[in-house]
C-alpha cells in the first residue's frame, strides 16, 4: 500500500507531503491568460502532414501570451498560465499538461497537533 501525499481540505487548501515534512498548501486558480495579437510572416507547407511538401510563406495573426508566468510555492517553479501561443492545438496540450488550472500561493508546516488531529506523521528522511 502506497503512503499518502497529500489530503484535500477543500477547493483552496490541501495538505501535502513535502521532502517528508506535512504541509498545508493554500491553492488558488491561474490568473486569466492574455494575448497579444502580432502579423507574423511563417512558413506552411502546400500539403499538411506530408515530408516532401513545397513550402509558401504566409502572413498572420498570431496571439502571443504576455501574461507574466506565476511561481508555484510548492515546488517553486515558474508555471505558465497558457499556452505561448493561442490556437486550438496548443490549448489541447496545456490542458493535458495542467488539467486543474490552479497553483499553490501559500504553504506552512503542520503542527504537532494538527498531524494528531488528521491522523499524520512526518518522516525521519
Amino acid at each position: 500500500m502506497r503512503p499518502v501525499e497529500h489530503v484535500p481540505l477543500g477547493d483552496d487548501r490541501e495538505l501535502r507531503l513535502l521532502g517528508g515534512i506535512w504541509y498545508e498548501l493554500t491553492i488558488a486558480p491561474l490568473p486569466e491568460s492574455v494575448y497579444r495579437v502580432q502579423r507574423e510572416t511563417r512558413k506552411l507547407p502546400y500539403v499538411p502532414y506530408s515530408s516532401r511538401s513545397r513550402f509558401f510563406e504566409a502572413d498572420m495573426n498570431i496571439g502571443r501570451l504576455i501574461t507574466p508566468p506565476v511561481r508555484d510555492v510548492a515546488s517553486g517553479a515558474m508555471i505558465e498560465v497558457g499556452p505561448a501561443i493561442d490556437d486550438a492545438q496548443s490549448w489541447v496540450a496545456y490542458r493535458r499538461e495542467r488539467p486543474d488550472r490552479r497553483y499553490t500561493t501559500g504553504k506552512r508546516v503542520l503542527s504537532r497537533r494538527e498531524l494528531r488531529h488528521h491522523g499524520l506523521k512526518n518522516s525521519d528522511a
